[in-house]
């Protein structure tokens, strides 16, 4: 229970941080007309600059997009395999 309760934490802390990241970068930095432009900007932020362009320290200093397709394009690795080495067999 301690440790999904951890989890939730950090995900509240990454989307807090994301959503800060966008008011100072974004939201605080324009006026809109409307509701649809601020949703079309704010969009057009996240898809076209902050996925695919924003350095991420926390991603190796790489876009979320291109960090997230190398990551699917390594092979699989197994916590066991990480922390259990293989049993030498005599």
């Amino acid at each position: 229970m301690q440790h999904e309760t951890q989890r939730k934490l950090l995900g509240y802390s990454v989307a807090k941080c994301f959503l800060l990241n966008l008011k100072i970068e974004r939201v605080w930095q324009r006026q809109y007309a409307g509701h649809a432009e601020a949703k079309a900007e704010i969009t057009d932020y996240i898809v076209g600059f902050y996925n695919c362009k924003r350095l991420n320290s926390p991603l190796s200093n790489l876009p979320p997009a291109v960090y997230e397709r190398q990551m699917a394009a390594r092979e699989p690795r197994f916590v066991s395999e990480i922390t259990c080495p293989p049993l030498l067999t005599a």
